[in-house]
């Protein structure tokens, strides 16, 4: 919303500028004087806050009026935690300020939680107007920030140079009242003021933009620089962000929903400046919006940063309304699409197919974290409808940190991916997890950023007998499909486009072949319609009771096997992609190795590597079977000794090995130990793969004999019996 002002600065009219572009007149009566109409503030998407002088008046967008009577003075929403903060001066010394609640639902009481209360300060504020700064904080609170001045250090006509004190307090979600004052830092200038402060986009903590007023040489200038700060006090950085030889006025400073800022500036030339900057001053991009808006009558041009980042300014012409935009740059780095550079990546990642009934999801950060002790910031998980519907909400108490310290992992319910071909986004609140090394909060996720489909919904259908006799002979596939998947959208019912036989295979498994359809079942953007899963419980029920279902009335559909039904079946490529990828990774390296070591030595055993790769599943697989059955069969517990004894008996009478195994202790040790899992490990020694002198053990003729022996026994001492009690005990 905004409004356009007289030739007497007057307020005539307002508009309402909706995200699909259409510009309306607002409902002007419930405004009642807008002459008097000082500032609007958006608390939310619900609701603006009116100020008329020292008062304001909360209304809803569409201007009806909530609630009038609330003093007025600098605000400040947090809608992490719903909630707004209004603070005013009291003396030079103090400040009042309340907490309101803002409501979830229409037309509910704006009420305060805490206060009025009384904040007393540090000195004396600055007679400057912008000596205050209040922000919203990432755990849902509140800071402020405030300059205080100390007696004049140097007082003339010509030269007045006070120290200046910046100070910091934050009020917390669980506090009543605000908390200790950090010192910030301390400056001797003409005149210092706030301009912006804020959380930080691009990493932990918080920022101030601050500027003053110095003389050199007579010369007026202006420089600006950026604190930036922790809500323990510890100041991490500053940097210079601005420097004027000339008299350049900064007017406003507003950040940038993607990082960095926008600064607009009255120059000595009297024309108006606006510069993009990151948050620090650097990557400076300027354009000088008086040449644009030439045309305009009022001046300055009200304007805003719209969420996706477009800046927009309107203003009235002679007989029209022109409203002017811009596309502003990224400046977030490292970003890897979460707008959170501290998040690495997720599982599942961002637009991905992922399986239905997916059971864990987890976020890795660049940094060591820990969980909030707030259970009242939670991982949220939605369906993307027209109002989103929440599947699963977590607290922290249901989550761990991983093993590396750096990863959430999060376990979730069967049935919260439970729609097929349906997008779902997770949303992740600030403060959810903590830095573990400044015990700073986090910032999150907000919706629509993390988000995926789940996977079509496919299953398999099985004609009978007479149907797979039919289909055989029949020389028009297509044709057969075809009239099957009409009668199926004529019997469940459902609408003809939204099934499809997309394969088929013979099941030679029986005595008779049957022929095995994939029908798949595509969702629709229609609420009264019946969802994927629920038409595949349909046609599985109607199947397995054809005989008393319209399945039997239709020719094709009658070849439909009952013992058989609908068997709804996974993906298999989204829900083992990730696995699938590893081995083909695998495989690929091993292929790799094959051909190195064939190039530099043909006559060596140069496939060893896939065997050891293969001993080493083993070896895990035996781990296991220790784990599980170690227990039910006791007197099988039986240490393998042999290729210890192949070792040391080759010691005592091979010489030529002992200088060998003197330059390759530490990985002829390795290999020996990973023998007693498998004696086939010992085939490294004399494998001579690419030549390497550790592959080419001087191993004497029996010691393969015995090694070749060893394995052939092993398959019927342990890989059979371990089968075998596996089966048993199952």
């Amino acid at each position: 919303m905004f409004g356009c002002t007289d030739n007497y600065n007057r307020v005539s009219t307002y508009f309402k500028l909706t995200p699909d572009g259409q510009l309306s007149r607002a409902e002007e009566k419930n405004y009642g004087d807008k002459s008097n109409i000082t500032y609007i503030y958006p608390l939310n998407s619900n609701y603006l806050f009116v100020e008329y002088g020292n008062q304001g008046k909360i209304f809803l967008w569409n201007g009806t009026l909530v609630q009038s009577g609330i003093e007025s003075g600098l605000i400040k929403s947090n809608i992490q935690n719903d909630k707004f903060l209004i603070s005013k001066k009291n003396n030079n010394t103090k400040i009042e300020w309340t907490i309101y609640n803002i409501p979830t639902e229409f037309n509910q009481n704006i009420n305060p939680i805490f206060g009025p209360k009384q904040l007393e300060l540090k000195g004396n504020l600055t007679s400057y107007p912008d000596s205050n700064s209040l922000f919203a904080t990432t755990e849902g609170g509140f800071g402020y920030v405030y300059i205080v001045n100390n007696s004049p250090i140097i007082d003339s006509p010509s030269i007045n140079i006070t120290k200046y004190s910046v100070y910091v307090t934050f009020w917390e979600p669980k506090r009543t009242d605000f908390g200790p004052h950090f010192l910030l830092d301390q400056y001797d200038a003409k005149g210092l003021w706030i301009k912006l402060c804020g959380a930080q986009i691009d990493g932990l903590g918080y920022y101030c933009s601050i500027y003053q007023n110095t003389t050199e040489s007579g010369i007026e200038k202006v420089s600006g620089f950026t604190i930036s700060f922790l809500q323990s006090g510890a100041v991490l950085k500053y940097d210079t962000i601005y420097e004027s030889g000339q008299s350049d006025r900064v007017l406003w400073e507003y950040p940038l929903p993607y990082g960095g800022k926008i600064t607009e500036t009255y120059t000595y030339t009297s024309s108006y400046q606006f510069t993009l900057s990151d948050q620090f001053g650097k990557q400076r991009d300027s354009w000088n919006i008086s040449s644009i808006l030439k045309n305009f009558q009022s001046w300055p041009p009200s304007w805003i940063i719209l969420p996706n980042n477009i800046f927009l300014t309107a203003t009235i012409g002679d007989n029209n309304i022109t409203i002017y935009s811009k596309n502003l740059p990224y400046f977030l780095k490292n970003d890897t699409g979460y707008e959170n550079p501290l998040i690495e990546i997720t599982y599942p990642p961002r637009n991905t197919i992922i399986p239905l009934g997916l059971g864990e999801i987890n976020i890795t950060y660049s940094n060591e974290i820990s969980l909030s002790n707030n259970n009242n910031n939670n991982i949220s998980i939605y369906r993307n409808d027209t109002i989103p519907i929440i599947r699963q909400s977590i607290s922290g108490i249901n989550c761990r940190v991983g093993s590396d310290k750096k990863t959430i992992i999060v376990k979730l319910l069967e049935s919260t991916f439970n729609q097929p071909d349906q997008v779902y986004f997770i949303v992740v609140d600030n403060n959810f997890v903590k830095d573990a090394n400044y015990n700073e909060a986090i910032k999150g996720i907000r919706r629509n950023i993390w988000q995926f489909k789940t996977t079509t919904l496919t299953g398999l259908l099985r004609l009978n007998t007479n149907g797979t006799s039919n289909f055989t002979e029949s020389r028009n596939s297509s044709g057969f499909f075809e009239t099957l998947e009409d009668q199926l959208a004529l019997t469940i019912p459902v609408e003809r486009d939204r099934i499809e036989i997309i394969n088929h295979k013979t099941d030679k498994s029986g005595s008779a072949g049957y022929e095995i359809l994939q029908l798949k079942i595509s969702s629709i953007n229609d609420k009264l319609e019946r969802n994927p899963m629920e038409i595949a419980n349909n046609l599985d029920t109607m199947v397995k009771n054809k005989w008393l279902s319209p399945i039997s009335n239709y020719s094709h559909t009658g070849f439909l096997d009952e013992d058989y039904g609908f068997q709804v079946k996974p993906n298999i490529w989204e829900e083992y992609k990730l696995s699938l990828i590893a081995i083909a990774v695998i495989a690929i390296i091993l292929m790799a190795l094959y051909f190195i070591g064939r190039k530099k030595n043909s006559e060596g055993k140069n496939f060893i590597f896939v065997s050891i790769t293969l001993i080493l599943v083993d070896v895990v697989v035996d781990i296991i079977f220790v784990v599980n059955n170690g227990k039910d069969v006791r007197d099988l517990y039986l240490p393998s000794g042999l290729a210890a004894y192949i070792v040391i008996t080759e010691i005592t009478i091979n010489d030529e090995y002992v200088l060998w195994l003197q330059k390759h202790a530490k990985p002829a040790a390795l290999f020996t130990l990973l023998s007693a899992a498998d004696i086939d490990v010992l085939n490294l020694f004399y494998s001579k793969y690419a030549n390497f002198e550790l592959f080419n053990a001087p191993i004497s003729k029996r010691v393969e004999y015995l090694i070749f022996w060893g394995s052939g026994i092993n398959i019927f001492i342990e890989d059979i019996p371990q089968f075998i009690i596996q089966v048993r005990f199952s």
